[in-house]
């Protein structure tokens, strides 16, 4: 229980941030806490959902329905909170949550959920959230905790609205290079889906690392590194127990085996093999694994973002028209819903170009729509811009 000095009010939490980097050990930590009880990916339909109402009220196709935003220029972050705010989700809407997440068998971590589907009732979208984070924990035994959360990857574009609403989100971000190593160069299944292309994939990290630099410094909001997680586990978490506003965690959380929400042992998601425990050896296996090219590439894409994150690079971060030539996809086999040349396409790697050549252009020669199209955040624009 909270000791004696902390506020009694129920913590709700989301934990998010891009695939393969480091959520799940953060949400595993996280419920080890006596005060905290974290499901693992228990409800990832709510949020495709309310996203799909979004775009389908403004008449929108995409491909994904929480993509990777960059180039969006048909509605803001504004548009998209202020719909959040006014979303109800009907009885109908609360049924087909639950079947199409007993559809979701690849996403759905925490299957117990589907014995939920009598008790949640319609409401707005925020208080349907919490109360689904309370049945949830109540359901893994955490009736008595005081943070009661969810992980759920890719929903960076929730953080706006959730931390306005009083709900906390923490985001793990994760090297570019390691991530894409993990997810592309990987010796087993890591229950990704589908090959995504390596730009696709490396917008999608740009993305999450956009809402931590914009939203840095903000109530509610915190962000860490996966590798400061692993590699200084005890600062991190004091600093995740102070954000909670909880008692730190246990010695033992940093120490020996770590333990899944069923009780069990968790060896870890590793691509590679087991690791039971905190491990370091994930970091930096880029350095063995990724074709030069490959390197070349992430760096070259992400190369502002990456400094601001403190991710030294290898190379010189040139985006030309060489590192593009030499480039390949990890995979020869790409995810259906994208054309096999994604990560080369000319109008593709002119935006990118053009976007390099915003960072470092005069402040007033671009408009708010164009540093909100491409960098997401006025904030982050300044941000990256300082790093060019």
């Amino acid at each position: 229980m909270p000791t004696a000095g902390f506020d009694m009010a129920t913590v709700h939490l989301l934990v998010t941030g891009c695939y393969r980097s480091g959520t799940t050990l953060l949400e595993k930590l996280l419920h080890a806490h006596p005060s905290a009880c974290i499901a693992s990916q228990a409800f990832p339909v709510l949020f495709f959902m309310a996203k799909e109402a979004f775009l389908e009220s403004r008449q929108i196709q995409r491909r994904y329905p929480l993509d990777h935003l960059f180039g969006e220029s048909e509605y803001s972050p504004a548009d998209w909170t202020a719909f959040l705010e006014n979303y109800e989700m009907t009885s109908q809407d609360v049924q087909q949550l639950f079947d199409r997440l007993e559809q979701y068998t690849d996403g759905l971590w925490t299957p117990q959920v589907l014995q939920l589907r009598d008790a949640l009732k319609p409401g707005a979208f925020a208080e349907v959230l919490q109360r689904l984070l309370q049945l949830t924990s109540e359901m893994l035994g955490g009736r008595q905790a005081r943070v009661w959360g969810d992980k759920e990857i890719l929903c960076e574009e929730y953080i706006p609205f959730l931390i306005q609403q009083g709900t906390r989100v923490v985001v793990s971000v994760r090297d570019p290079r390691d991530m894409i190593t993990s997810l592309d160069y990987r010796e087993r299944d890591n229950l990704t889906g589908g090959h995504r292309p390596l730009l696709y994939s490396l917008r999608a990290w740009r993305k999450s690392l956009a809402y931590c630099l914009a939203h840095e410094g903000t109530a509610n909001f915190h962000w860490l590194r996966y590798e400061d997680l692993v590699q200084h586990t005890e600062r991190e978490l004091h600093r995740l127990a102070e954000f909670l506003e909880v008692e730190p965690f246990p010695d033992q959380v940093a120490e020996g085996a770590i333990y899944g929400q069923d009780g069990t042992q968790w060896l870890g998601n590793s691509s590679f093999q087991d690791q039971p425990g905190i491990a370091t050896g994930s970091i930096g296996r880029y350095r063995e694994a990724l074709p030069e090219a490959t390197l070349r590439y992430i760096e070259a894409l992400c190369f502002p973002e990456m400094v601001a994150a403190g991710y030294p690079l290898a190379g010189d971060g040139r985006l030309d028209d060489s590192v593009v030539q030499s480039m390949s996809e990890p995979r020869s086999e790409i995810h259906a819903k994208f054309p096999a040349d994604y990560s080369y396409a000319p109008h593709r790697i002119e935006d990118e170009l053009a976007r390099r050549t915003m960072l470092a252009a005069p402040r007033d020669a671009l408009t708010v729509e164009q540093k909100r199209e491409w960098f997401l955040w006025e904030t982050a624009y300044e941000r990256l811009r300082a790093k060019i």
